[in-house]
């Protein structure tokens, strides 16, 4: 059998994904040179195409089609399509503040006894979890609003082509009529579900994540009998009478999805499916194409997703998208807003942003400066390890404080604490967690490997232990 061509669609994905979880991405090109054969050609032509891709994805996209320089691919051989404006797409970035719980019974104690009131409290909330848990309570009210925002925008619809026109001096949309005819915000979400939706997640799990569904319910704290004695420990399964595992109830469900209970509001959910257990990952995957199957049939209205879902999806009636965090390149940001919109008419594009920057004392930071500060200096700094700050504050609390080698280390410990950024690090998670040095790597490999070999008594453990390295909230 031979190949005339190999086409392959969504090609940025080679690039963006190949490097990350979808290592297989990497190999296409090597494949295809190597065992699909052309009757008269030397290799096999490759056609990537995408709508968009940065002038770096694109090199990189570059060289793992070639196979790693078995076939050379030149600048030439690359066509660019240099505007992605969408005229039929308006734009707007939500920013969402909180008000972070402060830690009222911190004390600082000098060493003679002394207790310095500080200027601020230490934040107590946990910044993620309070971020994302305002984040949800934010996209209640803009799924309340959407209907009238995009309402809006329809009125303005000749403006907003003329005012294209003139911004970016493009003929392209001369005579668009980007108005949804006959638009009524009072039937936007009705029983036809004529009106479609889309929410980004960046993880498939928690309070960042689609759904909790899938998930297993676990105890949340030690069980004592009434001897004193532990009969489930913090983290152990919940099994029922059969000694089969539960799936976590809805009432324990904090991720996007299970959040969204509006009337008329029809929510499905599409991720990845799960590395952990096989019956699971199935059940993942069956739920999540039969949702795309109702959404694109109109049988649903709202689909809450991780990136992995829309490619090569065109559904004519997606109205608006969320991204719960903000996307990982402005590339990403293009491709995944430009699934609403298909049908060219007024269509919005929202970004739940959270702004706010909590430096940290974490243990990287005090091991940077115990070999610079004296032992009681060192003492002190150590009773705020792991208490967080903003960082327009830390230099009023080394004020208080009154020590003169903190004072003097002022520019240097604004730069060396730690800084949590919760949108940032959403993006950074997959990066952070997947790879923790090699000497780190070989033990957890050779650990696995053994328990493996030698028939682990615990079924789970290999979840677990992988689960300890990488962390709660799942890509995919």
């Amino acid at each position: 059998m031979y190949f005339s061509y190999c086409v392959i669609d969504e090609v940025h994905c080679v690039s963006e994904w190949g490097h990350d979880f979808r290592t297989s991405y990497l190999s296409l090109g090597r494949n295809a040179i190597e065992f699909c054969k052309t009757k008269n050609k030397n290799f096999l032509p490759i056609f990537g195409l995408t709508a968009t891709a940065s002038f770096d994805v694109l090199s990189d996209v570059e060289r793992e089609l070639s196979g790693n320089g078995l076939t050379d691919i030149d600048t030439d051989a690359i066509v660019r399509f240099e505007n992605t404006n969408r005229v039929e797409l308006q734009y707007q970035i939500i920013n969402v503040d909180v008000e972070f719980e402060r830690d009222e019974k911190f004390k600082l104690k000098l060493k003679d006894g002394k207790v310095i009131t500080l200027p601020v409290q230490p934040i107590k909330t946990n910044i993620k979890d309070a971020t994302a848990i305002k984040k949800q309570k934010e996209l209640q009210r803009i799924l309340d609003l959407i209907p009238a925002d995009i309402s809006k925008f329809n009125e303005q619809s000749e403006t907003i082509v003329d005012w294209t026109k003139d911004r970016f001096s493009t003929e392209e949309v001369t005579n668009r009529n980007i108005r949804i005819e006959n638009f009524d915000s009072e039937k936007f979400f009705d029983e036809t579900n004529s009106n479609g939706g889309i929410i980004f997640c960046p993880h498939r799990t928690w309070l960042f994540g689609v759904t909790d569904k899938f998930k297993w319910d676990k105890y949340s704290e030690d069980v004592f009998d009434d001897n004193g004695n532990v009969i489930h420990k913090r983290g152990d399964l919940f099994l029922d009478e059969n000694k089969k595992k539960v799936k976590l109830p809805p009432d324990k469900r904090r991720a996007v999805a299970d959040c969204i209970n509006k009337e008329n509001i029809k929510v499905g959910i599409f991720m990845g499916s799960s590395d952990e257990d096989e019956s699971v990952g199935k059940e993942i995957e069956a739920e999540s194409f039969e949702n795309q199957r109702r959404f694109i049939n109109n049988e649903q209205n709202l689909m809450v997703a991780t990136k992995a879902f829309g490619m090569g999806i065109d559904k004519p009636n997606v109205r608006f998208t969320i991204h719960f965090n903000i996307p990982s390149s402005i590339e990403s940001f293009v491709q995944e807003a430009g699934r609403a919109g298909r049908d060219r008419k007024v269509a919005l594009s929202t970004i739940l942003f959270n702004q706010q920057q909590v430096s940290i004392f974490n243990q990287r930071f005090l091991d940077e400066f115990k070999p610079k500060l004296s032992a009681d200096t060192f003492k002190l700094i150590k009773q705020f390890k792991n208490q967080k700050f903003y960082k327009e504050e830390i230099p009023s609390v080394l004020k208080a404080i009154g020590n003169e080698e903190l004072i003097q280390y002022e520019k240097e410990i604004l730069e060396k604490a730690g800084t949590i950024f919760t949108d940032k690090d959403n993006l950074l998670f997959f990066h952070s967690n997947s790879f923790k040095g090699q000497a780190k790597e070989m033990v957890v490999i050779n650990e696995l490997l053994q328990e493996i070999l030698f028939q682990i008594k615990q079924p789970f453990a290999i979840s677990r232990k992988i689960n300890d390295e990488i962390g709660e909230e799942e890509f995919g």
